[in-house]
């Protein structure tokens, strides 16, 4: 081997165990003392579900 690689390279690393439970969930984002607003756009990048839709939720809470 020469050790001229050429080309793309992936690198895949799993998270570990103490990053998955770091992960912020909707229930921490509702505790922050943030406007509703805010709270709607964080909330529907972790669930992917309409920032509209999701801040209309909150206001029925």
């Amino acid at each position: 081997m020469n050790g001229n690689f050429r080309g793309e390279w992936v690198v895949v690393i799993s998270a570990g165990e103490a990053q998955a439970d770091s992960a912020i969930t909707q229930k921490d984002i509702l505790s922050l003392d943030i406007p509703t607003k805010v709270q709607a756009k964080l909330i529907s990048k972790i669930t992917g579900e309409n920032t509209k839709a999701c801040y209309q939720r909150l206001l029925e809470l």
